[in-house]
């Protein structure tokens, strides 16, 4: 018995053994189950990091605030007093871009029955130096019609900030991998490499004056008429806390 072959038909039977053998290979190795595998080897933990370090922004908000019955009156005398204050802070080395006047309330008069009102200029002056920031407030407290944040509240400015931040993520993440050690100890495995770094939003610290915290000196009313206290910020920590997935190995 004679069996003829033609090439077509030699063609389709070795199509068919290759497919079988691609098909075993496949039920072989199962990459799906590899990948399921590789993505279930991980292990996230959190790692908090914390720096400490000296403030480098001072921040004093004073006003002055007249009340009476004669609008143009009042007004005359705040703005001489804010300009006389101004032209002597600058004396003492500050810039003008690091001043500010709000004169929100200046232009609102709003008299009660009595027919008196009250109207205010405050003052923002934002320092960078402690030195300049006790000789401001030196001079505040010489000031009759002053009230308001007299001495320094310290913080860290935003460049700083960006610098802590970077410092305590990479101690966080340091310590994040210290607690991934120890986790897969326990589960006979080693700690790869870093997977991903989320940032679960915590940071604690003065990141600006403003905003988290702050380290304030305070004065009393008798201190005032004195002599002026020393500007002391000391340090502050700024603590960053992050979680981490590493590979599982």
């Amino acid at each position: 018995m004679t069996i003829n072959i033609t090439p077509k038909k030699l063609l389709k039977i070795v199509e068919i053994l290759l497919l079988v053998v691609i098909l075993g290979l496949l039920v072989w190795s199962q990459p799906w189950e590899s990948e399921s595998s590789a993505q279930t080897r991980t292990i996230t933990v959190n790692g908090e990091g914390t720096v400490e370090a000296a403030p480098d922004e001072f921040v004093l908000s004073p006003y002055f605030q007249l009340s009476g019955t004669d609008e143009k009156e009042i007004q005359a005398q705040l703005t001489q007093q804010a300009n006389t204050a101004v032209e002597e802070i600058k004396k003492l080395g500050v810039s003008e871009d690091k001043i500010e006047l709000d004169a929100s309330s200046y232009d609102y008069w709003y008299a009660r029955e009595d027919g008196e009102g009250t109207l205010t200029i405050q003052l923002t002056i934002t320092l960078n130096d402690e030195d300049t920031a006790q000789k401001v407030q030196d001079y505040l407290l010489t000031l009759d019609n002053i009230e308001g944040q007299l001495t320094p509240r310290a913080g860290f400015s935003k460049e700083k900030s960006k610098e802590l931040e970077n410092e305590a993520t990479d101690k966080a993440i340091e310590d994040a991998r210290q607690r991934a050690n120890r986790q897969a100890e326990s589960l006979n495995a080693e700690v790869g490499e870093v997977i991903t770094v989320g940032d679960n939003g915590y940071t604690d610290g003065p990141v600006l004056y403003d905003d988290l915290g702050t380290a304030e000196l305070r004065v009393t009313e008798d201190s005032q008429s004195s002599t002026s206290l020393p500007v002391l910020p000391g340090t502050d920590e700024y603590t960053k806390t992050i979680n981490v997935t590493f590979e599982l190995k």
